[in-house]
């Protein structure tokens, strides 16, 4: 017989031309696009309950001798609904960056899907992202939107399942049409004269439009605010990007902070960036760099974040889904290099998350040196990696305490003599060794 959305046994779809994807929507995702749920004839949607047999046929490639096989499936369709998206639903003008309110018509089916996802296609719903992750299916959320211009912007939201959609069976709707994304709050980089600017980007709150060496701003490759590069030299500071005044590194070591070592995560985004975040954390867990939700399928990603060595961090990467970010969805991977380019952490099949530490050795620009003690070098208490190296000998003249967790070692050439307040805590890696200055492990201990 016909099509009828209201009938029990009525047919309401036929086969469709073959296609390269691994999923099926139903109506075609033209249609649900369209806000034509049951327009089109032969892509209806069920308007009553009832069962429905799918019947699924593959062919092989062989033009001669051709073979099918087939495989059927049944669907029972609840006496609930229709779950439909009611804001945004088409022609609306949001602003990028901020909050905005999604609704959504339940209609019974949080009995069966408590929870739902919300995403957004900044294409005409040629691709999504995740804005939200398993959500209370109770009809309405608030979520950020991207700050992506555009007039092809479209929220889907759908019953949150394992492994995503178009993973494994399940339902959504779509807003009916496009709705815009205008430009958030402006800045210096929007290539919009805006924010009291007196040109475009430059000048009112931004860096002057026509810099000079008095206009009380760093700009035009100053080291400093109106001094250094064109201007006239400033005085040396932690901040002039110069290594001077007994620093160790440029603008670090010294009378200046701790120097760090940039490290770099390079990050290969799976099929859903969404799901996918990262932080470094330190000792005291505390979060010293961060990174995701992201918005570009299987984009590379590069983010540097800058440690201190002689300290140890933990780098973890999280997958909402609980599925990493290889290999059933994409082959997404991690790698963390230091300033050598030497991987330090690596990886992409893991489930809800993987951690992994991070130790950056204290460089070895001179590592040797003579009577080594605490007045010419060593620490008093030791927290990361230290190698302290010696052409004579390593003699601790005040109290040291080796912390839970540190790893440190001392390398002398004639001895190592620790007093009685010297202490190695538990967790901690301490080792000393005869074998003079040779940067690293190893003599007799």
């Amino acid at each position: 017989g016909s099509p009828n959305c209201n009938s029990s046994n009525s047919p309401l779809f036929k086969f469709i031309d073959p296609v390269s994807d691994n999923f099926r929507v139903f109506p075609e995702m033209g249609a649900v696009l369209a806000g034509n749920n049951n327009g089109v004839a032969w892509e209806k949607l069920p308007c009553t309950a009832r069962n429905i047999d799918f019947n699924l046929i593959v062919r092989d490639n062989n033009g001669d001798w051709g073979r099918t096989d087939n495989d059927q499936m049944a669907v029972t369709v609840a006496d609930t609904g229709p779950f439909a998206v009611t804001s945004p639903n088409g022609g609306e003008s949001l602003t990028g960056g901020a909050a905005a309110d999604i609704s959504w018509s339940v209609n019974g089916t949080d009995a069966h899907c408590p929870n739902v996802d919300i995403l957004i296609s900044t294409d005409g719903g040629t691709t999504f992202f995740v804005l939200a992750n398993g959500v209370a299916n109770d009809g309405s959320e608030s979520v950020t939107l991207p700050n992506t211009v555009t007039s092809d912007a479209r929220i889907l939201v759908r019953c949150d399942v394992s492994g995503g959609f178009r993973s494994q069976s399940t339902f959504f709707d779509t807003g009916d049409a496009d709705f815009n994304i205008t430009v958030g709050a402006g800045s210096c980089s929007d290539g919009i004269q805006n924010q009291g600017e007196t040109g475009i980007d430059c000048g009112g709150p931004c860096e002057s439009c026509d810099p000079t060496c008095s206009d009380g701003e760093q700009n035009q490759g100053e080291t400093g605010i109106d001094c250094g590069g064109p201007c006239a030299d400033c005085a040396p500071t932690c901040s002039d990007g110069i290594q001077n005044q007994g620093e160790t590194g440029i603008d670090c070591g010294g009378p200046c902070a701790e120097c760090c070592e940039i490290h770099t995560l390079t990050l290969v985004l799976d099929d859903y960036p969404g799901e996918t975040t990262w932080q470094v954390t330190d000792a005291t867990s505390t979060v010293i760099a961060s990174g995701g939700p992201y918005n570009n399928a299987n984009a590379t990603v590069n983010e540097t974040f800058c440690l201190v060595p002689g300290e140890c961090y933990n780098f973890t990467i999280f997958d909402s889904y609980g599925d990493g970010i290889c290999c059933g969805y994409g082959n997404g991977s991690y790698t963390v290099t230091n300033a050598s380019n030497t991987s330090v952490a690596s990886g992409g099949q893991f489930t809800t998350s993987e951690t992994t530490e991070i130790c950056p050795v204290v460089p070895n620009n001179d590592p040797c040196f003579e009577n080594l003690t605490h007045n010419n070098g060593l620490k008093t208490i030791e927290t990361g990696v230290a190698d302290y190296e010696s052409s004579t000998y390593i003699r601790t003249t005040n109290s040291t305490v080796i912390q839970n967790g540190a790893k440190v070692d001392y390398d002398a050439s004639t001895y190592v003599e620790l007093n009685n307040e010297f202490e190695t805590q538990l967790g901690a890696e301490f080792d000393a060794f005869i074998d003079g200055c040779n940067n690293g492990d190893g003599g007799n201990n």
